[in-house]
């Protein structure tokens, strides 16, 4: 894990987080040296800064996709009779 560069602290946090986030999943997934992930990082920053500045942007969880690939799932594993453990498999209440 790196830590955060000086570059990165004059600018906005969630634009320094973006960065830092992007730098770490290069480093972790990809096995991208630190100083190249930082500075990919930094400018995938940058862009989206220039691209979507000044907008409000929201980000969903995506919870409505899991829920309903958990919902399949809980849906393919069902026999009728197996409800309690199932709940119970998916921390869900009956």
């Amino acid at each position: 894990m790196i830590q955060k560069s000086k570059e990165m602290v004059r600018l906005p946090e969630i634009i320094n987080d973006l960065a830092f986030h992007a730098s770490q999943v290069l480093i972790e997934s990809m096995n991208i040296d630190s100083a190249s992930a930082e500075n990919a990082g930094q400018a995938i920053a940058d862009r989206m800064m220039r691209n979507w500045g000044g907008q409000s942007i929201y980000f969903p969880k995506g919870i409505s996709g899991r829920a309903s690939e958990r919902d399949y799932q809980i849906y393919s594993e069902c026999d009728g009779r197996n409800y309690a453990e199932l709940a119970k498999k998916y921390n869900l209440t009956l």
